[in-house]
């Protein structure tokens, strides 16, 4: 009776036994859907519930959460932490947010070893880890982030001799390896970085001018930062072939006026600083040409206000900095 009632109110649907299974799972599939709904719910409350746990513990550790389009949502693109206490352990509170895109740990005691944990994070694109115990062995960690445009390694224990694993990161266009160990070596690593735009070198006192010869080829840089090194005028010889430089940093530099000439190597030069060199009135008869500058700064220079109310007087869309708080 069961089997011939189901036949009519299906419209003479087979009794065979084959057609019976088939009934039996159309029925089935009416059960399964709406407990699928439940536990697909089920599974998105508890994410959710993780989520914004992870949200409170990462503020009660001072950090900073950026939400997409600045909407209070979970969807977490953004994480700044910088408490000194802060360690490879603690990164396990970013592991729910993975359309990561900035992630900041300045100073923190993040290490070669917490690293494999940021190796999810597909669309990561800026990485600060200034100030952290972050080497060589670390490297080739970051090299899978395959979006990373910007990272800064200032103040870390990188010496540059594996740089070349970062080679895979073709998107990566910002650089910063100031106050570093890196030397003359680490620099060579560099050399296939063609896509570069900004590079920080500064105050690493292990790169000469020889090595900076390294860096001839890279000529989509357009910010390069060699202050307080022991840079000469040979050194910013050896960089003639960055053409495209538009903002260059030489505070501190060995510079004298005879090594300025090959300022002329870089027409696009809109930034200039050359504070604390050796250069004197004569350095106008250079900078004169530079038809882009826009700004120079020329403090605990030899340059005299006479010569700079001068050239200022026939140059006066650029601005010219003789000390520390006033500029012509």
């Amino acid at each position: 009776m069961h089997a011939t009632r189901l036949a009519y109110n299906k419209k003479k649907i087979n009794r065979d036994l084959k057609n019976e299974v088939g009934l039996m799972n159309i029925t089935r599939k009416k059960l399964w859907i709406p407990g699928l709904l439940v536990l697909l719910l089920g599974v998105l409350a508890f994410v959710m519930l993780t989520g914004k746990s992870d949200i409170e513990r990462i503020r009660s550790l001072g950090g900073v959460i950026e939400f997409k389009d600045l909407n209070p949502s979970l969807q977490v693109v953004g994480v700044f932490l910088a408490e000194k206490e802060i360690g490879d352990d603690d990164l396990r509170y970013i592991q729910n947010f993975p359309e990561l895109q900035m992630l900041k740990l300045p100073g923190t005691a993040i290490s070669d070893a917490g690293l494999p944990m940021l190796q999810k994070f597909s669309e990561l694109n800026e990485l600060v880890l200034n100030g952290t115990r972050i080497s060589d062995d670390g490297l080739e960690r970051l090299a899978s982030l395959s979006n990373l445009s910007k990272l800064r390694l200032q103040r870390t224990k990188i010496t540059g001799q594996k740089l070349s694993v970062l080679e895979p990161l073709k998107k990566l266009k910002e650089l910063d390896i100031s106050f570093t160990p890196v030397n003359d070596a680490g620099l060579a690593q560099l050399r296939n970085f063609k896509q570069l735009e900004v590079l920080l070198l500064n105050s690493n006192k292990n790169i000469t001018d020889e090595g900076l010869s390294n860096l001839a080829g890279l000529n989509k840089v357009r910010m390069l930062g060699l202050s307080d090194m022991n840079i000469s005028d040979q050194g910013l010889a050896n960089i003639r072939g960055m053409s495209g430089l538009k903002i260059l940093f030489l505070n501190s530099a060995r510079l004298t006026d005879s090594g300025l000439d090959a300022l002329r190597s870089f027409p696009d030069m809109e930034i200039l600083y050359l504070n604390r060199t050796k250069v004197s009135d004569k350095c106008f008869t250079v900078l004169q040409d530079l038809k882009r500058l826009k700004w120079i700064e020329l403090v605990e220079t030899r340059v005299t206000e006479e010569a700079a109310a001068k050239f200022y007087a026939s140059h006066p869309h650029i601005h010219i900095q003789l000390d520390e708080g006033r500029g012509d």
